[in-house]
């Protein structure tokens, strides 16, 4: 996939995620916890966001630097599926539901995207991987879950 179309549709991804993570901290208010974590997550997806489109920026810049993502169209177009269908859901999750939501995706987002990122000659986009990683989502959903009791 051409690189530009694909960090436009990661940016709509990361917009979206961080949209859902405002909406799960809106719909906890009244559990401080989980209210915070949410909010936290909402930062982190908006700097996910920020930094994607400094990227695109970059590759303007530089497009002879950049080559096109071993990504499809159907693996970005499962993740928004994904998050446009929690979004618009009548009936809203339990605490415990959406954890284990945003769990699968963090892992949808690095299954979809972030390793299909041609990181080998371009530090550019390995700094890229390393921010957007989900290590450091995962690893923070499954502190929270610790915390707050969350069985699997």
């Amino acid at each position: 996939m051409n690189i530009i179309t694909a960090l436009n549709r990661m940016e709509e991804i990361e917009k979206k995620a961080s949209e859902l993570y405002k909406h799960y901290q809106g719909l906890f208010h009244g559990d401080q916890e989980a209210a915070y974590f949410f909010y936290r997550m909402h930062l982190e997806e908006k700097g996910h966001r920020n930094l994607i489109q400094y990227v695109k920026k970059l590759v303007r810049q530089n497009p002879r630097l950049f080559h096109d993502l071993d990504v499809t169209e159907e693996e970005l177009g499962r993740i928004v599926a994904m998050i446009d269908s929690q979004l618009e859901r009548k009936k809203q999750p339990k605490l415990e539901e959406a954890v284990a939501i945003a769990e699968e995706l963090e892992i949808a987002l690095a299954e979809g995207y972030l390793k299909n990122l041609p990181l080998k000659n371009n530090r550019i986009l390995l700094d890229l991987y390393g921010a957007l990683g989900e290590k450091d989502h995962t690893e923070k959903i499954t502190a929270f879950k610790a915390k707050v009791g969350v069985r699997d």
